[in-house]
C-alpha cells in the first residue's frame, strides 16, 4: 500500500512534471526547425537563416535538457527556446497568407506545465519585446500577451499551492500508514512473546 501511495505522489509531482514538460520543449524545439522551413518557403522567404538558428537553438535546449538539474535557469532557457519558435514563424511567414502570431499563445500555455510563472514571464516578455521591435506585434496583441500571462500566472501559482497541500497529504498518510504498521509489528511481536511464555 505505501508503494501505491509512492508512485501516486511521484507521478503528481512538481519535479515529475517539470521533467516531463523539459522533454517535450525539447522535442518542440526541433519540431519547429522544420515547419520554419515549410513556412518560409509557403511564404516565398528565405529559409535557410532561420532554420539554422533554430536548429542551434533546439540543439542548446536539448544539450540543456540533458545535462542540468532542474531550476529556474534550466526552466528559462526552455522557455525562451520555445518561445523562439512563433518569432521564427512569423519572421518566416512575413508577407505571406497566414498570420503565425496565434502560435504566441499556444507557446506560453504550454509553458504552464513547469507549474512555475517565472518561465511564463519570461516567454511572455520575450514575445512582447522582440516581435514589437522586429515584426511589428500591434500593441493590442501585447495587450493579449499580457492578458494571458497574467491567467497563467494564477493558475501556475494556485496548482503549486494544489501540488503542495496534496504532497503534505500524501506525506503525511505514507507516515500515518507506516506508523499503523509499526504499531501492528509491535502488537504481533508482544502476542508471539506471550505465547511462548504461557
Amino acid at each position: 500500500m505505501a508503494t501505491r501511495f509512492a508512485r501516486a505522489e511521484r507521478s503528481i509531482s512538481p519535479a515529475n512534471l517539470r521533467a516531463r514538460a523539459t522533454q517535450v520543449y525539447a522535442l518542440f524545439a526541433w519540431l519547429h526547425v522544420p515547419a520554419v522551413a515549410a513556412i518560409a518557403l509557403a511564404a516565398h522567404n528565405g529559409w535557410l537563416g532561420p532554420v539554422m538558428l533554430l536548429a542551434e537553438v533546439a540543439t542548446f535546449a536539448t544539450v540543456c535538457a540533458l545535462t542540468m538539474k532542474d531550476g529556474i535557469l534550466l526552466r528559462s532557457i526552455m522557455a525562451v527556446a520555445l518561445t523562439l519558435g512563433p518569432i521564427f514563424f512569423v519572421y518566416a511567414g512575413r508577407g505571406g497568407a497566414i498570420d503565425y502570431h496565434g502560435y504566441y499563445f499556444v507557446a506560453l500555455a504550454m509553458l504552464a506545465a513547469y507549474v512555475d510563472w517565472r518561465p511564463i514571464a519570461i516567454a511572455s516578455l520575450l514575445a512582447i519585446g522582440l516581435a514589437q521591435v522586429s515584426l511589428g506585434l500591434a500593441a493590442l496583441q501585447g495587450v493579449y500577451v499580457l492578458a494571458e500571462c497574467s491567467m497563467l500566472v494564477w493558475i501556475t501559482y494556485a496548482m503549486q499551492m494544489f501540488l503542495n497541500r496534496v504532497d503534505d497529504l500524501m506525506n503525511f498518510t505514507a507516515e500515518a500508514i507506516a506508523g499503523e504498521l509499526a504499531e501492528k509489528a509491535s502488537l504481533q511481536a508482544e502476542i508471539s512473546r506471550l505465547r511462548h511464555t504461557a
